[in-house]
């Protein structure tokens, strides 16, 4: 047999895999998130953690319980380039939008189009693009989570076997996205049930439910297992860091506490969009979730499930149960939440185009078409208000960056200027910088603005990296004279005069107050 014989087998036997509609899905997720984060993936936009990630291997990955981190990172040879990981990141959204389509059953163009767009510029993404350096991974990660979903939705032993294993994987690479695939799952028995993918029988659904939770509990079980001895073999501690130190450890009447926190937040999240989103998202969300809330009505009324208590009972509580594993993330850090963890706050907003897909056009009954039309119009609405608050931070995130680029280009030769410098002449700054900011904050992690642009661990590598200013830092031992000299004490803060001087050989910048 020839090569081009075998290598023609080959590909007709993977092209025999891939139905036409799920590679139209792929492709078309794919241009989608090409397009909405092309500004980012054109320019060097940065933050304060990935000016310190620039050049990372993200070797820390296990100490922050992300085991696969450090090996996913591989693909990119541990450098924040912003093509090369945007595309990195494209294709496993791409995936991920794939499988999310698949596990809530969207079988027409229109639909998955809609909902992948929406799914696409959910400006969570953004705020890992933020975080370049570490940002393919963490999309490896929601691809894992969406893949390990649909396999459990499969339901039989292999698929829930494949599932939590690839949900245990995902989680190695970012915690996060265990909640996604939580979500996805309750969302996929919802549909199940009110479409009697069971039958009518609810022992048979609810053994169905317990399966998914089992595969879901296995995968957790799982990720912890791996790192455990990851920490073992390699002898590294967790960090401290939202509580990662203390992870799994939660007593009952804690979990109570944090589980109704995670169903108030998830109404506060769409009724109060955090000065992150138009007003408008509080309507699409409205209609988004009153549309899973008729449709699933409708199927009870419709296919006569009322009379069914038992399945009846399951589709309650399976509805009472989706804000819980939407906003699960509170559960699992029983702390601060940071938007860039919210991915799984995005499905509510997918639920007009998976009700779209559920509505029969072939009669082209007018009613039918009015109402495809109208949910698909909503689908739309909420992908594009994605792309316009993502742009709009992309936007804003350049134009910090060259305020604070002219800030520090003004420091620098102030430095250089300052009386007894030379190349070798240790520098040390203090405090935070201060400078005047007129943007608008978009209040989304990753996107910092003003002060809080920059911080001390990413000063040195932002005047070296973007700058060329190869300056000495002052050792431990200098600074810490300087912080207990009067001379310092007496010097007035950054930029007034004075506020950068020549102490005991040492050139002490007060960027501000301690």
């Amino acid at each position: 047999m020839s090569k081009n014989s075998a290598s023609g087998e080959l590909f007709d036997a993977i092209k025999a895999k891939i139905s036409r509609f799920d590679a139209v899905v792929f492709s078309s997720a794919l241009v989608m998130a090409l397009l909405t984060h092309l500004y980012m993936f054109t320019n060097k936009l940065i933050n304060h953690d990935d000016i310190d990630g620039l050049f990372s291997n993200l070797s820390f990955g296990l100490s922050s319980g992300r085991w696969l981190l450090y090996p996913i990172s591989k693909l990119s040879a541990g450098f924040s380039s912003p093509w090369l990981n945007g595309l990195l990141g494209v294709l496993f959204l791409a995936l991920a939008i794939l499988f999310t389509v698949k596990a809530l059953g969207i079988k027409n163009y229109l639909p998955a189009l809609t909902a992948s767009l929406t799914l696409a510029a959910w400006p969570v993404v953004a705020s890992t693009y933020s975080y370049m350096f570490c940002s393919y991974q963490y999309l490896v990660s929601l691809a894992l989570a969406s893949i390990g979903a649909w396999l459990i939705l499969r339901g039989d032993i292999k698929s829930l076997v494949a599932g939590g294993i690839s949900i245990a994987l995902g989680m190695g690479c970012y915690q996060t996205y265990f909640g996604y695939a939580a979500a996805l799952c309750v969302l996929g028995h919802i549909l199940g049930m009110c479409e009697l993918r069971w039958g009518e029988d609810a022992k048979k659904a609810l053994f169905a439910a317990l399966k998914s939770v089992a595969a879901l509990a296995g995968a957790m079980v799982s990720y912890f297992i791996v790192l455990r001895v990851s920490l073992f073999v390699t002898g590294t501690a967790l960090t401290d860091y939202q509580g990662i130190s203390g992870m799994g450890n939660v007593g009952a009447a804690e979990l109570v506490q944090r589980m109704l926190g995670a169903y108030r937040s998830f109404f506060d999240f769409y009724k109060n969009p955090y000065g992150i989103f138009h007003n408008v998202l509080i309507i699409l969300a409205a209609l988004s979730i009153a549309s899973l809330a008729i449709y699933a009505v409708w199927c009870v009324i419709s296919r006569k499930i009322y009379k069914k208590a038992g399945l009846l009972a399951l589709i309650i509580a399976a509805v009472l149960v989706l804000p819980l594993s939407v906003a699960l993330i509170y559960v699992m850090t029983g702390g601060e939440v940071h938007f860039v963890m919210m991915y799984s706050f995005v499905l509510p907003l997918i639920q007009p185009a998976v009700i779209a897909d559920r509505i029969d056009c072939s009669a082209k009954r007018a009613v039918s078409l009015v109402l495809c039309a109208a949910l698909l119009c909503v689908s739309l609405a909420s992908g594009y208000e994605g792309v316009l608050i993502t742009n709009r931070a992309y936007l804003l995130l350049d134009l910090q960056e060259k305020n604070t680029s002219e800030y520090f280009t003004v420091l620098r030769t102030k430095i250089e200027l300052c009386e007894g410098y030379t190349q070798s002449t240790p520098v040390a700054l203090f405090g935070r910088f201060s400078q005047p900011n007129y943007l608008p904050d978009p209040h989304m992690t990753g996107f910092l603005f003003g002060d809080y642009a920059l911080n001390m661990y990413s000063y040195w590598a932002y005047l070296q990296y973007f700058h060329g200013f190869s300056m000495q830092y002052a050792d431990a031992q200098a600074r810490d004279a300087i912080l207990s000299s009067e001379e310092y004490a007496e010097m007035p803060v950054y930029p007034a005069e004075g506020s950068i001087r020549n102490i005991g050989g040492v050139i002490a910048v007060k960027l501000g107050e301690e």
